[in-house]
C-alpha cells in the first residue's frame, strides 16, 4: 500500500512486544482507548530501552572500577602490599569487567589496559617522590596510600555496580 494514499489511522502503529499493532487490524471504541493504549505502548518502549547496552557508560565505568585496582598492584609492588589486604586482584577485577562488556568493548579495554597501568604506575611514582621529599617515613607512606586509594575504589565500585544493573551486555 503507497504510504501516501493511507488514512491517518492507517499511519498511527503502536510498537508492541509481538511486534506492531496497527490501528487497521484493532477496533477502538473510542478516541480516548487509543489514546491510552499509545501512551502504554510509548512508556512500556522507553522503559525497555532506558536501561539498554550503553558502550560508553559501561567503559566509563569499567575505567573508574579497574584503576584503583592498578593503584592497589602498584603501591603493594612499591612495598605497601600488608596496607592491603583486599581480595581481588587485577585480573579478576579485569575478568569481572570484560564479562558485562560487548566483545568489541572487551577488545578495546584490553588495548587500553596498559596505559592504565602506566597512569598507575606514574602516580605512585611521583606519590613516593612528593612524600619522600616531605620526610615522610614509609609507615605514613602506606597509611596515606590507603587514603590515596579508598575513595576512588569505593565510587568505583558503586559506578561499576551501577551500570552493570542499568547497561550492561549480561
Amino acid at each position: 500500500m503507497d504510504p501516501s494514499s493511507m488514512t491517518l489511522r492507517q499511519k498511527i502503529r503502536v510498537p508492541f512486544l509481538s511486534g506492531t499493532i496497527t490501528t487497521e487490524n484493532v477496533k477502538y471504541r473510542s478516541a480516548k482507548l487509543l489514546f491510552r493504549e499509545i501512551v502504554r505502548a510509548l512508556c512500556f518502549s522507553i522503559a525497555c530501552t532506558a536501561y539498554a547496552y550503553d558502550a560508553d557508560k559501561m567503559g566509563e565505568a569499567a575505567g573508574l572500577y579497574l584503576y584503583p585496582y592498578f593503584l592497589i598492584e602498584e603501591f603493594k609492588s612499591a612495598g605497601c602490599a600488608y596496607v592491603f589486604r583486599n581480595r581481588w586482584g587485577v585480573k579478576e577485577a579485569i575478568r569481572e569487567a570484560k564479562q558485562h562488556l560487548a566483545a568489541g568493548d572487551a577488545r578495546e579495554l584490553d588495548s587500553f589496559l596498559p596505559t592504565m597501568q602506566q597512569d598507575a604506575r606514574e602516580t605512585v611514582r611521583k606519590f613516593f617522590a612528593a612524600s619522600r621529599k616531605d620526610g615522610l617515613d614509609s609507615k605514613t607512606l602506606c597509611g596515606l596510600a590507603v587514603g590515596v586509594v579508598a575513595e576512588p575504589k569505593r565510587v568505583g565500585d558503586s559506578r561499576w555496580e551501577r551500570a552493570k544493573r542499568r547497561y550492561g551486555y549480561r
